[in-house]
């Protein structure tokens, strides 16, 4: 069985919800907050008994696996002009983004561009946000929005 994520809150609290009975369990992970490396344990439910693999995420928010296509622009004429330069939207949380190039860039690391896609499921909803580029990576990217994005938290399961 593949193991489960689990994301640590900001009180340093995870929550552990068994597969086998859906029984959710919460406990204090202070000790592993620190560790800069994936941290693998094995939880036993205290319900049922059931002993699964966790891996503890310390990222503030969660990153949903996504392919959306989208576009990127450094500013407004250049959208109007040419409509942007293609992209694949990798993953999304509330604060960052990964995307794939699909063309060369225009553009260095701590550059302010914008991104523009399409929800999958929600078609015509359209999101524009200003992003500032953390990491470029061969023809992946790394960036960080310039302002929290506001999801619904049934799109980002």
């Amino acid at each position: 069985m593949k193991d489960i994520k689990v994301f640590m809150a900001l009180d340093n609290s995870v929550t552990y919800i068994c597969p086998k009975c859906g029984v959710a369990e919460s406990s204090n992970a202070t000790q592993y907050k620190e560790i800069e490396t994936a941290v693998r344990i094995k939880h036993v439910c205290k319900k049922c008994g059931h002993r699964y693999g966790v891996i503890l995420e310390r990222r503030q928010f969660y990153r949903k696996q996504t392919d959306l296509p989208g576009v990127y622009y450094t500013n407004e004429s250049t959208r109007e002009n040419t409509g942007g330069q293609p992209v694949l939207i990798k993953d999304l949380s509330r604060n960052g983004v990964k995307f794939e190039l699909q063309s060369d860039w225009t553009f260095d690391v701590d550059d302010r561009v914008f991104l523009e896609f399409e929800l999958e499921n929600n078609p015509g909803l359209i999101v524009r946000k200003e992003i500032m580029v953390k990491m470029i990576l061969g023809h992946m990217v790394g960036a960080e929005f310039t302002t929290p994005l506001d999801l619904a938290p049934s799109y980002m399961i």
